[in-house]
């Protein structure tokens, strides 16, 4: 049982981060985060797969929640992509905060 209540926190983490990351961007750039590669330079794309590996979870739960109230996704689809959410914010939520925590060991 504690196992569970570590990965939805690790869930929850990881999705804070991607809103994070996205709200940023979308307040520097002033329009809202896209999947949509910046350039053809390969500093460039590998700049834009680091920043959808962060903000993957709020980019998929955009798409989703777009489709999902025009009515244009079904039920199956609408699950699969809360299972790539959560599955994908966990696995996000788990690298901050181990890098969380080896910065704090690395300081004491």
């Amino acid at each position: 049982m504690f196992e569970l209540l570590i990965l939805l926190y690790a869930a929850a983490v990881g999705f804070v981060a991607a809103g994070i990351v996205s709200s940023f961007r979308q307040m520097v750039n002033a329009e809202p985060p896209q999947f949509r590669m910046a350039g053809e330079r390969w500093t460039v794309l590998l700049a834009s797969l680091a920043y959808f590996a962060f903000t993957g979870p709020v980019l998929v739960f955009r798409t989703l929640l777009s489709g999902g109230l025009a009515g244009r996704r079904s039920l199956t689809w609408t699950l699969a992509g809360i299972a790539v959410i959560g599955l994908w914010s966990c696995c996000l939520g788990l690298i901050v905060l181990q890098v969380i925590l080896a910065l704090v060991s690395l300081n004491a």
